[in-house]
């Protein structure tokens, strides 16, 4: 008979879990989900019955209730009728799946980490302070057509900014063609609910942008990975994929791909369109980080620079201005835009009038002097982040990215998500490669983001070298408690 573990026991091990950011239940399921990754927990005991944990804990049981909810749903326990709560044995040794992982990982993990928790896991633009101040008059929103404020494909003052911007990307657009959405996230998504059915299988590169993988999983579909190097995706194998799998959809990052850094070339590029072309298969063109480039060279033309109908171009204001904005948007054509369109209008009938004012504003005064000096400014980030790392950590090996605000990081031997485990516990926050759909390479690898300010990188990668001393020596470290100011 298994062994109930006692909720007074649990407390002692969970640690300051109450100050993690997220709503209470989610922070007390993901601790009890680390413990028992790390087998503090036993595989198959008995967790205690959900009122008597609610009082070793001193919360209401039904924040028990919900973190068992979210367990069971994710397969970490199971629940047996007139028995109890048990916990899954998990595999010696193993590591979940790309799909597993990502599709609850990324923004759980930004979400569950106490505060003081340093986070290189988001490539996002740290603060809006940059931005120029804009008041957005009463009137400008008394004069939106229509007056009701539902302009389910976007206010037309914003597609037309997001079919400019664009165009300053190289790819070729017009405002009718453009359809707002909350972040490129919803973009991906729509693209996945048009495009996918369950069972539906999608190309990425491996790696990739883990957020993609999980909105995909979400949709039921499989993922197929292709292979990469320091050009971006093969077409070798792009062929290959196409052929043997026979995708529903290839989703692709050709320009400061995430989280490579690799910026796809020309002949890759036209070898990318004759294949899909000649296959009937749409690709998905995530434009979001293609501003963000370095060298004196810009990049090539994107997949979506000219009439190719199958290509579906998406981007955002998240890098080149603000992601707090939850301004995004994708440009289609034909039948491909009316079925997006109807897909955006059906989820949430449009985004919010004032966010599309706001963000037509400062988008329309970036211009190539603002671009230059973000780029600037993120390649300097970008040189400082690097210098401390090699500084801190000498064992780790990178190639520099041409473009985007991550270093993919070659970790040697060292499992990915052991080590993350550990970092966590000496307060700081990366992604480890296995969300990034990489496979085995993904479990030796980290994708750290550099867009914080220079400061906060200074005490990431201390506390980073802390934590790799903590992982050679065997050690995992205690709970991370911030320090009280």
């Amino acid at each position: 008979m298994a062994a109930t573990i006692s909720a007074d026991e649990i407390a002692g091990l969970l640690g300051p879990w109450q100050q993690r950011r997220a709503s209470r239940h989610r922070a007390l399921a993901a601790a009890l989900d680390e413990l028992a990754a790390r087998g503090v927990l036993p595989a198959g005991g008995r967790l205690p019955a959900e009122r008597s944990l609610a009082a070793g804990l001193g919360v209401s049981r039904g924040t028990v209730v919900a973190a068992y909810d979210a367990l069971v749903s994710r397969e970490i326990v199971v629940r047996r009728h007139g028995s109890g709560t048990y916990l899954q044995a998990r595999p010696a040794g193993a590591v979940p799946s790309a799909n597993e992982a990502s599709a609850t990982s990324l923004v759980e993990r930004w979400l569950m980490h106490p505060e003081g928790v340093i986070d290189l896991t988001m490539t996002v633009v740290p603060s809006p302070d940059q931005l120029p101040l804009h008041d957005i008059p009463v009137q400008q929103l008394l004069e939106v057509t229509p007056s009701h404020g539902y302009a389910f494909d976007g206010l037309p003052s914003l597609r037309r900014a997001a079919a400019t911007h664009l165009g300053r990307q190289g790819a070729s657009a017009s405002a009718d063609e453009i359809v707002i959405t909350n972040g490129a996230q919803q973009a991906i998504a729509l693209a996945g609910t048009c495009l996918l059915r369950p069972g539906d299988t999608v190309a990425v590169e491996a790696p990739t942008y883990p957020g993609a993988i999980a909105l995909f999983t979400r949709a039921g579909a499989r993922i197929v990975a292709m292979p990469t190097d320091e050009g971006g995706v093969r077409p070798d194998a792009l062929a290959a994929v196409l052929q043997r799998h026979q995708p529903r959809l290839v989703y692709l990052m050709p320009t400061s791909h995430n989280p490579l850094g690799t910026v796809l070339p020309a002949g890759r590029r036209e070898e990318v369109l004759r294949l899909t072309a000649a296959a009937a298969v749409p690709v998905v063109e995530d434009l979001t980080q293609a501003d963000i480039w370095y060298g004196d060279r810009p990049p090539p033309a994107p997949l979506g620079a000219g009439g190719d109908g199958h290509v579906v171009v998406i981007g955002s204001t998240s890098k080149v201005l603000w992601g707090g904005l939850r301004i995004g948007w994708l440009r289609a054509r034909g039948q491909l835009l009316a079925r997006l369109s109807a897909a955006k209008a059906a989820h949430d009938f449009a985004t919010s009038v004032p966010s599309q004012v706001l963000a037509a504003e400062l988008l329309n005064g970036v211009d190539d002097a603002w671009l230059a000096g973000r780029r600037a400014h993120f390649h300097g980030q970008r040189e400082a982040f690097a210098a401390m790392v090699c500084r801190a950590v000498p064992a780790w090996r990178w190639r520099p990215p041409d473009g985007g605000l991550g270093l993919w990081v070659d970790i040697g031997d060292i499992d990915a998500d052991r080590f993350v485990a550990v970092a966590a516990r000496h307060g700081v926050a990366v992604v480890p490669g296995t969300i990034a759909g990489a496979g085995d390479i993904g479990r030796h690898h980290l994708r750290l983001a550099f867009s914080l300010p220079e400061p906060v990188l200074a005490g990431a990668v201390e506390r980073l070298a802390v934590a790799w001393d903590a992982v050679g020596t065997g050690a995992t470290g205690t709970p991370f408690t911030p320090t009280p100011v």
